[in-house]
């Protein structure tokens, strides 16, 4: 099968050799992924053929490191299309604050504290048990320690509210 490179600007294929191929797509997977990583690119996979590189014309690519409420997705939908009509914008900001420093302190208190959370957020309704189980560790000994953490935790949220 023969390669090829789509370029954006020209909305056309050139097709090349498998080491032009790999030199021009080395290049731009590595300016792909870093521009995803600081969440300025949201090429989705069925589109990757389409990257060239050239971020300054790309449909999928944003400004800075954070997305506008106003940039619509593929269903054309934004952020700020989500937000009800009743909720304060600095509530949220300080619940997002609170919720950051909660899920930062149950790091510190826990080593596995990070594959909890991400538990509790998969299933909110998961018994401690089964989160036990998860970790590999005793359900006894998960439900003192758990205890203790979910006191700190509150005692935190408290405070800050």
């Amino acid at each position: 099968m023969k390669k090829y490179i789509y370029v954006n600007a020209a909305k056309e294929k050139f097709y090349v050799s498998d080491e032009e191929y790999r030199d021009f797509y080395r290049g731009v997977d590595a300016k792909r992924k870093r521009e995803q990583y600081h969440h300025r690119c949201y090429c989705t996979k069925e589109f990757l053929w389409k990257c060239d590189g050239d971020c300054d014309i790309c449909q999928f690519h944003s400004k800075g490191d954070f997305v506008s409420l106003y940039y619509e997705n593929e269903a054309g939908m934004s952020l700020v299309d989500n937000i009800p009509d009743d909720v304060e914008l600095e509530q949220i900001v300080a619940d997002s604050a609170l919720l950051e420093e909660l899920f930062g302190k149950l790091k510190a208190l826990d080593p596995d504290g990070e594959k909890i959370a991400k538990l509790w957020m998969a299933n909110p309704d998961i018994s401690d048990r089964k989160i036990a189980e998860q970790l590999g560790r005793k359900q006894r000994t998960f439900a003192n320690q758990i205890k203790k953490i979910r006191k700190v935790l509150k005692n935190t949220a408290q405070i800050d509210s």
